[in-house]
């Protein structure tokens, strides 16, 4: 009996249908290469037709994350995060569909009708893209062309940030006047509220309307990874600074800006990340500018917060290694300190560059060249060679309580080393910089280990279990669904649906007891009945919810069969398990049934009669 056919279309799909053409739509989809864009937040191998990486959604040190180029699908083999490239945009950067289908067709050059104001304000998450990005024209204007932007363009010269830069960073000015900005905006439909809201404004105490909350600053713009400004940072001029106000002004805390889950210059270096698999990490606006003015294009800024594990895993999956290039003053040896223990919780190498006292990336740029720069990085020791010279300026390391103190601080980073090789040799260099047996400081780093023998490149058990294992929240959760016939059914069809003609004869969706699996089964059915493309990465588009994403992706990046004789006989062996269970679940369906008509009644002697038939058919099983 041919399966009847049941669209899955949810207020997503029919938005979007509205709004974005599925014809572009597809077009988007066969022209991006999705080991590219994915490339951008995971460090991909190829691994015969598949590439692999670290899963960006969860925590590990084995790569399980895959990605099929032929297919254009992702699947984690450890949490099952799955998809196509729509949905890692959706999962990972928390953009809508239509969002995401824009990003990509700039991408890749696919043009796309022009959207109404009306429409963008459906499509997107929140209307405070579209402010932040008027506002960012609006200051860049006004620093180019605003006669009393002055003084910021003095700024600009002064820490020889060319016209090429401001553009590049898209730095601006905000006027003095106390309501610039809010007249600006509202001309342009952008209401009192969503200015307050974004932090753009502040409403008045006094009397009613609100004022621009950046008055007669150079503004730097804060983008997130994928380059959409959604935050700025105002930095004082002269005569700001005698009216006591603060140097810097960031925006505060909104739904789309967490300033402690943003890297500043991320989107402008990742191409330069990728191709040289390190990270230089600074501290300040003016410092990322003045590397990218001289040509160190790979590296990125705090916004004034201490580091954070959202910082590590912003660069964990395009880096193996990350410079830090903090403030040679004590502060910055500080926050050095702090940051190096959340980069080897990942896996990835530390090393610190120490700039002359008094120096910043900034102020040592403006008097030296980029290669001068980078010769300091290239010489940049480990952190393990940083931390003792700086132990060394804090504690008299030949008092025996002074070496106590340098090997209480080093030996919680040094057991966080997961390359036997490489733990062996901090060991031993920390041993002979302190004048300490190796044995003995093993002792120190593992003190419940039983008193035996052994080497430093051998963490005791209980260290390697507590190495290896990933925290509660990266434990493999469980597959969606078990293999069953269904399944396999379903998995066969996917890839040879040439077949799903024949089994539509023999297996109705009611004889798929789960929910997701019998949707998937009906939509195979429904696209090939119409003519539609039952290929993947396009089925995923039909499914209904993230379980049924899940099986789908699960179903296309699983091994499956091809020799013909070989799927034939799969096929044949899923259909008779299959037709096997219809009886039985036909007569519970009649028990239930009977449980809810009235006795003696026409329509439970014809209930009875059909349960007779079925048990007739094939005797039931209290097994």
């Amino acid at each position: 009996m041919p399966v009847a056919v049941r669209p899955l279309l949810n207020s997503k799909d029919k938005l979007v249908s509205q709004l974005i053409p599925e014809e572009v739509v597809q077009e988007v989809l066969l022209r991006t290469d999705i080991v590219d864009v994915l490339g951008d937040y995971v460090q991909l191998k190829r691994t015969g037709a598949n590439a692999k990486g670290l899963c960006p959604f969860h925590q590990e040190k084995t790569p399980s994350f895959t990605v099929s180029p032929a297919k254009g699908l992702f699947y984690c083999f450890g949490c099952h995060a799955s998809g196509n490239v729509f949905r890692f945009l959706m999962q990972h950067e928390h953009m809508t569909f239509p969002e995401a289908v824009r990003f990509l067709a700039a991408r890749y050059g696919v043009r796309i009708p022009e959207a109404s104001a009306q429409q963008r304000q459906q499509e997107s998450l929140s209307p405070l893209y579209a402010l932040h990005q008027a506002a960012a024209t609006f200051f860049h204007e006004c620093l180019l062309r605003d006669p009393v932007a002055q003084p910021a363009r003095l700024v600009c010269r002064q820490r020889h940030i060319t016209h090429e830069m401001a553009g590049r960073f898209g730095l601006g000015y905000a006027p003095a006047a106390w309501d610039a900005l809010c007249q600006a905006m509202y001309k342009q439909g952008f209401s009192q509220e969503l200015l307050v809201q974004s932090g753009l404004a502040v409403v008045r105490e006094a009397q009613r309307g609100a004022y621009d909350r950046f008055r007669h600053r150079l503004m730097f713009p804060i983008h997130d990874r994928l380059g959409r400004p959604i935050a700025f940072g105002g930095r004082a001029l002269e005569s700001s600074e005698a009216m006591h106000v603060p140097k810097y002004l960031n925006s505060p805390e909104t739904p789309i800006f967490h300033k402690g889950r943003l890297l500043y210059g991320l989107a402008l270096a990742r191409a330069a990340l990728r191709q040289r698999e390190q990270a230089l990490i600074v501290e300040g606006y003016t410092d990322v500018i003045a590397c990218h003015r001289q040509g160190v294009t790979h590296a990125v800024g705090t916004l004034g917060t201490a580091l954070t594990e959202h910082h590590v895993g912003l660069l964990k999956g395009i880096v193996k290694e990350v410079v830090l290039v903090f403030d040679g003053d004590a502060a910055g040896g500080a926050a050095t300190e702090r940051s190096i223990g959340l980069f080897l919780d990942v896996g990835m190498r530390v090393r610190v560059v120490t700039l002359p006292e008094g120096e910043d990336p900034d102020s040592f740029l403006r008097r030296h060249t980029g290669e001068e720069f980078l010769r300091y990085v290239d010489e940049a020791v480990s952190f393990v060679d940083y931390l003792l010279t700086r132990a060394a300026r804090f504690a008299d390391l030949r008092h025996p309580a002074g070496r106590a103190d340098c090997v209480d601080r080093l030996s919680p980073l040094l057991r966080k080393i997961e390359n036997q090789v490489e733990r062996w040799g901090y060991v031993a260099l920390v041993a002979e910089r302190l004048g300490v047996p190796p044995e003995v400081l093993q002792r120190q780093m593992y003190p419940h280990q039983a008193p035996r023998a052994h080497t430093p490149s051998q963490a005791p058990a209980h260290d390697a279990r507590r190495t290896r294992e990933a925290p509660v929240r990266s434990r493999r959760p469980p597959s969606p669904t078990p293999v069953s016939p269904e399944y396999t059914l379903l998995q066969m069809l996917c890839h040879h649906v040439h077949l799903l003609e024949q089994v539509q004869h023999q297996v109705n969706p009611e004889d798929f007891h789960d929910a997701d699996l019998r949707a998937i089964y009906t939509v195979l059915a429904g696209r090939a009945l119409a003519g539609g493309p039952t290929i993947f990465p396009r089925m995923l588009e039909e499914a209904a919810n993230p379980r049924q994403t899940q099986l789908l992706t699960q179903m296309a990046m699983g091994a499956t069969l091809t020799n013909p004789t070989e799927v034939s006989a799969a096929l044949h062996d899923c259909i008779t398990k299959i037709r096997q269970r219809q009886p039985k679940a036909q007569r519970q369906r009649i028990i239930e049934q009977l449980r809810t008509v009235g006795d003696g009644t026409a329509e439970q002697q014809q209930l009875l009669q059909e349960y007779n038939r079925l048990s007739k058919e094939q005797p039931m099983s209290f097994s």
